[in-house]
């Protein structure tokens, strides 16, 4: 059988088993209550919530009974004890609890059942056939989970490396949890009670389930990396597990029902002195002793947690019952951390896909472990426990998957390198935003970083990885300063070396296509110096000549037309990149106009501006909406008075332009080719255009941000 066809077949077999616990777990019936066991065993449980059909029952009191048509029971504490091979350690005992069980079962399945309560009042209740989702607790999930990630653990492993002996050992111990760790989330979780035959079933597979996991522990650290012996103990193993079993399942062993519980917990310390020995032989060998310590770890950490929080206090006595959940999540580890150390040995090839539905369930599980210690242990609420998990949980969880999937999974791709020309292509086609923008949106696109900003303050010669990968810096296209980027992927993942040498050969597209719009504008540029010189040159001294020898009324038609084409040279010719010069020979033109025509011109200059473009075009753009504008005031309207204002108001420039002289509001106004220029060149510029009256004078006011695009949050256009 291929390798996808044996993962098919795991599959279909997860999935069978998992519908099967959801199966018997919501096919029971339904009261709606919520009980709190005491941890008195003789004490009546406390009901802590009511829905459903209990609704009308109070909570905050205790539930002394429940009778039926032709019985009545009287609650204990250990009636709702979610594992009862940990609470009685006798069989007299262990066959009571079930007895009760039974008869609890049989009377909520009437059609009414009565509800004795603390304060003396009596409740009738009508059980629901079914338990809805929603009243499923946590615990349940979390076994459920345990179970069949422990199955497909199992199965993935088996699908690549049928043949190794360890493999098949240490698949066993998979499918053991997920006999055990299935079978307690259904009966685990009851509301109350369940018949006996399905009861017994499930509770028979669980302790079945407990001597195979513990055989195949065993067996798989005693031939990983090679077999301590000639022959297999596995066998043996496997065969004193199942005496266990039987043992326990006819009741005929002195040490009762935990006899399987018991059988876990000595076969711990065998497997660590076991470990220790493969340790020993594997002195000079790196890499078994690398694998080794996968196993070391993940058996210390779950194996460890569910032997010394779980079955030895059981065994000793102690309630254990409500951490009885996180031990199966522990346990989930424990096959985990043996999967990635046989991946890390090189005992079967798992592609980047598998490792991740590990990966996640492996993070799943340290926030629900995290978050049981500090509750159990710390103290603290489950809501600040929860917060708390998550939060340590992630910031340990990313560096470590990014770390193992770097040398596990080093050859498998990450990103679809041949969708970057269409992703490039719907970039820099889109004219209307700024080559900034643009590298921006190319970043974001690729990478999608939990946090894109830029820094003008850092200078890189190249991109480079930051903080072991948790931050990317790519060096601007246009401005000097940094993109930085932090955890890709929306925060799932770190940067790596591919990601690298990604950004590398988009920046490379990028920095030619900004070389090629450059030239564009060069030529561009060039060619409206040329205009500009013939219209000077040709035109305009063909119309000098025909002033010289006309007059009256031809002269100043002709007077008027050279003036207009005086105004069209200025705008054609591109600024010297000197923004200060620029503004004095724009001034100094202003006024020889304003004198020309009569008009009182008032020019003022309060702000301080920059010293050279804060982006390409800044100072020519800024220019030329100057220009344009009084253009329009002299042209357009009959002013008496021209007031032109440039002030600074932090890193923006706010530039007004004033007259006496419209003839219309501006409400009525037809914006033309020059309105409609100055304003996109204010956008282009990430500023504001605003047009407005005041007193019979009409304001042009334009706001110009003058620093680099995200430096400060500016508009775009």
């Amino acid at each position: 059988m291929t390798p996808a066809r044996s993962i098919a077949v795991v599959g279909l077999l997860t999935l069978g088993i998992g519908l099967a616990c959801l199966g018997a777990t919501l096919g029971q019936p339904w009261l709606g209550l919520t009980l709190d066991r005491q941890r008195s065993a003789d004490r009546p449980p406390d009901i802590t919530a009511a829905t459903g059909p209990a609704a009308s029952v109070p909570a905050g009191t205790q539930l002394i009974a429940i009778a039926g048509a032709a019985d009545r029971i009287a609650l204990l504490g250990d009636d709702l004890h979610p594992e009862p091979q940990l609470a009685f350690l006798g069989y007299a005992d262990y066959n009571r609890f079930f007895d009760r069980q039974h008869r609890l079962a049989q009377m909520l399945r009437e059609q009414v059942v009565f509800l004795e309560l603390g304060d003396g009042s009596t409740v009738p209740v009508q059980p629901q056939p079914g338990r809805p989702w929603s009243d499923l607790p946590f615990g349940f999930w979390v076994q459920f989970v345990s179970g069949l990630g422990s199955l497909l653990a199992g199965g993935a492993l088996l699908a690549f490396r049928s043949a190794d002996a360890a493999v098949r050992w240490c698949v066993l111990a998979g499918v053991g949890i997920m006999l055990a760790a299935c079978t307690a989330a259904v009966f685990s979780t009851r509301e109350l009670a369940l018949p006996l035959p399905l009861f017994s079933v499930l509770s028979s597979l669980n302790r079945l389930g407990t001597c195979l996991a513990s055989a195949g522990f065993i067996a798989t650290i005693w031939l990983y990396p090679v077999s301590l012996t000639r022959r297999s103990p596995g066998f043996a193993l496997l065969g004193a597990g199942v005496l266990v079993w039987l043992g326990e399942s006819f009741q005929c062993l002195p040490t009762g029902p935990a006899s399987s519980v018991l059988f876990a917990t000595i076969g711990f310390p065998v497997a660590m002195l076991l470990a220790l020995l493969q340790w020993r032989r594997r002195t000079l060998d790196l890499r078994a002793k690398a694998a080794l310590k996968w196993f070391l770890l993940s058996w210390l950490g779950g194996g460890g947690f569910f032997v010394f929080a779980i079955l030895a206090p059981a065994l000793a006595g102690r309630d254990v019952g409500e951490l009885t959940p996180y031990a199966f999540g522990a346990l989930l580890m424990t096959v985990l951390g043996l999967t990635l150390g046989v991946a890390r040995y090189r005992l079967f090839d798992l592609d980047r896909w598998a490792f991740r539905i590990l990966s996640l369930v492996a993070g799943g599980f340290a926030v629900l472990l995290l978050d049981v210690l500090l509750v159990q242990l710390m103290q603290q609420t489950q809501e600040v426990a929860l917060v708390s998990s998550l939060l340590i949980a992630g910031w340990l969880y990313f560096p470590a998957r990014q770390w193992l999937s770097d040398r596990l999974f080093s050859h498998t791709r990450q990103l679809a390198i041949a969708d970057v020309p269409a992703l490039l292509r719907d970039v820099l086609i889109n004219e209307d935003v700024s080559r900034s923008e643009r590298q921006r949106s190319c970043l974001q696109r690729l990478f999608a970083p939990l946090q894109l900003s830029f820094n003008a303050a850092l200078s890189v010669p190249e991109p480079r990885l930051e903080e072991d990968g948790l931050a990317l810096h790519v060096p601007g296209i246009v401005d000097q300063g940094v993109w930085e980027m932090r955890m890709a992927a929306h925060g799932q993942r770190l940067f790596n070396n591919r990601d690298l040498n990604l950004v590398a050969a988009i920046q490379a597209v990028l920095e030619q296509f900004v070389r090629h719009e450059e030239a564009i504008a060069r030529n561009i540029e060039t060619e409206r110096r040329r205009v500009a010189q013939d219209l000077h040159d040709d035109v305009g001294a063909r119309l000098l000549t025909l002033l010289h020898r006309s007059t009256g009324e031809h002269a100043e038609e002709i007077r008027r037309t050279l003036s207009s084409l005086r105004e069209t040279v200025y705008a054609l010719v591109p600024s010297t990149g000197n923004i200060a010069g620029a503004l004095a020979d724009l001034r100094a033109e202003t006024a020889d106009r304003c004198d020309a025509a009569g008009i009182d011109l008032h020019w003022s200059e309060a702000a301080a501006l920059p010293e050279r473009d804060p982006c390409p075009g800044w100072g020519q753009d800024l220019v030329r909406i100057l220009r344009e504008a009084i253009g329009n005031a002299l042209r357009h309207a009959s002013p008496q008075r021209l007031d032109i204002d440039l002030t600074g108001r932090g890193n923006e420039l706010v530039m007004q332009i004033s007259n006496d002289g419209a003839k219309t509001p501006p409400q009525s106004w037809q914006p033309g080719i020059g309105m409609r220029g100055m304003r996109g060149r204010a956008q282009r510029l990430g500023g504001t255009m605003e047009v407005a009256t005041d007193a019979g004078r009409v304001h042009l006011r334009f706001v110009l941000p003058m620093t680099r695009p995200g430096q400060q949050p500016v508009a775009r256009g």
